[in-house]
């Protein structure tokens, strides 16, 4: 996470959404359980423009308040997945994708929460 953070802070110059670098907190709703009694992670979109041929990074940190496990996938305007990070057992509160848009566009950026409670989560784009 901390090698991902100093790479950001090296090209936040030179790439990334079109608006420029992007830092936010938002809060991503519980999850729920589904008719099938199996738990659906809370989920936030967001969306943001890149430009197309330079690094794009999106990375998300939960609140630790409880530590939950987190993803994070980013879609094209056609809706087609680009970048996804899973989750990862050790850092389960953390999530990151890089990805080299084909041309400036819209991307749909999804953030999921399995936690029972609400996440504060803070969101950079860069």
């Amino acid at each position: 996470m901390l090698a991902c953070l100093g790479l950001l802070a090296g090209t936040a110059a030179w790439a990334g959404p079109i608006d420029g670098p992007v830092t936010m907190r938002r809060l991503v709703e519980a999850g729920h359980k589904t008719s099938t009694g199996a738990m659906a992670p809370g989920v936030l979109r967001l969306s943001a423009e890149f430009r197309g041929g330079e690094r794009a990074c999106v990375v998300a940190v939960g609140d630790h308040e409880p530590v939950v496990d987190m993803g994070l996938v980013v879609y094209d305007e056609a809706g087609r997945k680009v970048a996804e990070d899973a989750g990862n057992e050790a850092a389960p509160d953390y999530v990151a994708v890089i990805w080299y848009p084909p041309r400036d566009g819209k991307y749909v950026i999804e953030i999921r929460s399995a936690g029972e409670i609400e996440n504060r989560v803070f969101i950079s784009l860069r």
